[in-house]
């Protein structure tokens, strides 16, 4: 049988309690369990949420300790400039999709991920993690991405590429921004042969 996780990526400066943004909205709406089911990140340099933390104040892994590398006020702040905190986003989900599989007689078949603005990009990152890490790397993605923007000096492979356990990707792109920070990542897949673009 198959199962189905599902990952909502929220954008810059916004989190799961924003929901008049469409992707905390959905995520809102879903339903199942919250770590079980489905999984929302807080955007990179958004206030902490009712139900997390800053995205870059957390340990990644647990997704509860506290860092101590960066206060809350300067982690919104690289959040916003540079995406600070999106890592720790993605290495937090994999750990969550990796605990699901390990106590699961079920394991997780495939990932679907909405993110928007950076939280778009964030669903890439978190593709390219899986297809990395050998205890998921089976795991089928499909993301849709709407205005997937990364912002100055972070168009890296895994921003700008598809990998080859992506099935299916959907980009809905705003062509009428004009400032130059705000320039979307139209990704390429990695290898045409094997990626399900």
């Amino acid at each position: 049988m198959t199962r189905v996780f599902t990952v909502y990526n929220c954008g810059t400066g916004f989190n799961r309690d924003r929901v008049d943004e469409l992707v905390a909205n959905l995520a809102s709406r879903t339903g199942g369990s919250e770590n079980r089911d489905w999984m929302i990140t807080d955007g990179p340099g958004s206030s902490r949420s009712s139900r997390g933390r800053t995205p870059g104040t957390f340990d990644a892994k647990s997704g509860f300790a506290t860092k101590g590398k960066v206060g809350s006020f300067f982690a919104k702040i690289r959040g916003v400039i540079s995406g600070y905190g999106w890592e720790d986003n993605v290495l937090h989900a994999v750990e969550v999709i990796k605990a699901i599989n390990a106590g699961s007689h079920q394991p997780i078949s495939f990932v679907n991920m909405a993110g928007w603005s950076r939280g778009a990009i964030t669903c890439g990152m978190l593709a390219h993690a899986l297809h990395n890490d050998a205890a998921t790397k089976h795991i089928i993605v499909n993301i849709i991405a709407l205005d997937p923007v990364p912002g100055p000096g972070n168009f890296g492979p895994e921003q700008v590429t598809i990998p080859p356990n992506c099935l299916n990707y959907t980009g809905i792109f705003q062509e009428d921004e004009a400032r130059k920070i705000m320039r979307p990542a139209v990704p390429d897949p990695l290898n045409d042969d094997e990626s399900g673009t």
